[in-house]
């Protein structure tokens, strides 16, 4: 059966305007329009894409050079430094080198003499986990070879290392980069040192390593001060200088001062220098206690800290 329109459904086809709207005309111009916007409108967005391309590299490399400064590849531990395959020096440390103690180096530089002949030497050591710089050797002037040598072969200093881990010495000469070498300075026990009768008639009980360094044996309760006596024993020249009580708590790398004074005291009581002190250290647990004369760390105690 076939379907028939509704009469009104016609005059709906037919269009409002008295003649056709889109003309030849109109039609040109909308595609000349279009021919002139689409470059623009591209080159809007090609340079909104060359931003944004520009933006992510700048942050891309910013996020690198971050990484490449902060993080820092494996070092691994050497004694000899090189260039171009040719050794320039190696050293040798204490067999038993550990932090908290002064220890003896040997260097054996391999260059002909003239090369370091009144030139100055320094020698700074960085742990390389925490940062912390120490002064191992100051500077120092080079005038003539080492004993029964015609080379610096047997070039020798010491220093103590407050904290263990991997250093690294570097080597300066005349104030400009050397060399360096990376070594590993051990764990030293943080067991309480060895308590002993300090003699000459007294009944004191000190605590340390006697001939060297002790402290009246008095208990440390954590965060609590109290007044205590130190023993030094050593050459004269090594005990000359301002005195600094630094204390580092077992498991840790952080440093704190407890103690100053101009001096390291009096010969007393068979002590070639005896000082008293005011300490409080705030928490409880193994702490080593470092005496450094000078600047110079001269050796350390470890002593338990109650509750």
């Amino acid at each position: 059966m076939r379907h028939e329109h509704p009469p009104w459904a016609k005059e709906l086809q037919d269009t409002p305007f008295a003649k056709h709207p889109f003309t030849r005309a109109i039609s040109d111009q909308v595609v000349h329009r279009t021919r002139q916007s689409t470059p623009r409108r591209m080159k809007r967005r090609r340079l909104s894409f060359v931003t944004i391309s520009a933006v992510v590299v700048s942050i891309v490399l910013v996020l690198t050079w971050n990484l490449e400064n902060t993080i820092s590849p494996q070092e691994e531990v050497r004694s000899t430094y090189s260039e171009h395959n040719v050794p320039l020096f190696q050293m040798f440390p204490d067999p038993n080198l550990a932090a908290g103690s002064e220890s003896g180096y040997m260097v054996s530089f391999k260059e002909p003499f003239e090369k370091y002949k009144d030139k100055t030497l320094s020698i700074i050591a960085t742990h390389l986990e925490s940062g912390l710089q120490v002064q191992a050797a100051d500077e120092s002037r080079i005038s003539e070879p080492s004993s029964g040598y015609d080379t610096l072969g047997r070039y020798t200093f010491s220093c103590g290392l407050p904290i263990s881990g991997l250093w690294r010495y570097e080597f300066k000469l005349d104030g400009e980069f050397y060399g360096d070498v990376i070594i590993q300075v051990g764990e030293p026990s943080w067991g309480e040192s060895p308590s002993f009768q300090l003699g000459n008639g007294t009944k004191y009980t000190l605590r340390g390593k006697e001939g060297r360094a002790a402290i009246l044996d008095i208990p440390f309760l954590a965060n609590r001060s109290n007044k205590y006596m130190w023993y030094l024993w050593g050459e004269e020249d090594r005990l000359d200088g301002q005195l600094v009580i630094k204390a580092v708590k077992e498991g840790s790398y952080d440093m704190m001062d407890v103690f100053s004074a101009s001096s390291t005291g009096a010969a007393s009581y068979g002590a070639d220098r005896m000082f008293p002190s005011s300490i409080l250290l705030p928490e409880s647990g193994m702490w080593r206690l470092l005496i450094y004369v000078d600047g110079k760390l001269f050796d350390s105690i470890v002593v338990r800290v109650s509750s």
